[in-house]
C-alpha cells in the first residue's frame, strides 16, 4: 500500500470519509454502505458494531437510495464504523478527530449544515467494534462538495476548459472548470449513478 499522508492539527486527527451511496471510502478502507440492525450479537459476522444497546452488521446487502443522508441513523452508524476502521489501521482505540466529509455537488448548499450537525450529534461517543471498545471525541466536521474536492489541490494544472465528472453508485456530479476555476453555473448533480444504470439495464433485458 502506498504511503498515505496523515493530517493532524494540534493533536486532532483529520479523517476523510466519503459517504457514498454504494460504498464508504476512507484513506485505508472501503466497505459497502449497508447495515443490519439487531438486538442480539450476530452468529456468523465478525464485522459488527455495538452502539446504544444495538448490534449493527456492517457491509452486508445494499442500502436503498435516500437523497438526504441524514434522514435516518444509518450514515451515523456507518461513520462510527469508518472511524473505527481508520483508528484500527493506526492501532488506536481512542482519538480526537475532525471529520472531513462530502455531499453531492449541488446539494451542499442546502444540506451542509444539517449534515454537519448530524455527524456531530455526539461530541463524545463510545462504542464497540469487532469486540474492541472505542472512545472518540468528534471535535469538528467540514462538509465539502464531492467531485470538486478531488481536484481542489491541483486546480492550477487544469488549463483551458475541462469537464470534471464523478460517477458514483447513486449520483453523478458534473462540473466545468475554466482555467482551473470552478463554474458554479455549469455544475450539476444527477440522481443517476451506476446502480440506477444497472437497474435500467436489467429492466430492458427482462422486457426483451
Amino acid at each position: 500500500m502506498a504511503n498515505i499522508r496523515e493530517y493532524n492539527m494540534n493533536g486532532t486527527l483529520i479523517l476523510g470519509i466519503d459517504h457514498g451511496y454504494g460504498n464508504i471510502k476512507t484513506a485505508h478502507r472501503v466497505f459497502p454502505t449497508a447495515l443490519i440492525k439487531s438486538e442480539k450479537a450476530p452468529t456468523f459476522s465478525k464485522d459488527y458494531l455495538e452502539y446504544d444497546g444495538y448490534f449493527y452488521i456492517i457491509g452486508e446487502g445494499h442500502k436503498s437510495f435516500i437523497a438526504e443522508k441524514q434522514s435516518d441513523d444509518d450514515n451515523y452508524i456507518l461513520t462510527l464504523a469508518a472511524i473505527a476502521k481508520e483508528l484500527n489501521a493506526r492501532n488506536l482505540t481512542s482519538a480526537r478527530v475532525h471529520l472531513a466529509s462530502g455531499l453531492p455537488l449541488k446539494w451542499v448548499q442546502a444540506q451542509r449544515e444539517s449534515f454537519r450537525q448530524y455527524l456531530m450529534q455526539n461530541k463524545i461517543v463510545q462504542f464497540r467494534y469487532k469486540g474492541r471498545q472505542y472512545e472518540v471525541e468528534i471535535a469538528g466536521c467540514t462538509v465539502m462538495p464531492q467531485c470538486y474536492s478531488a481536484v481542489a489541490e491541483n486546480l492550477k494544472d487544469f488549463k483551458g476548459m475541462n469537464l470534471l465528472a464523478d460517477i458514483g453508485n447513486g449520483t453523478m456530479n458534473i462540473m466545468y472548470l475554466n482555467n482551473g476555476r470552478a463554474m458554479e453555473s455549469k455544475s450539476w448533480t444527477e440522481k443517476l449513478g451506476v446502480f440506477q444504470c444497472m437497474q435500467r439495464s436489467w429492466t430492458k433485458r427482462e422486457q426483451t
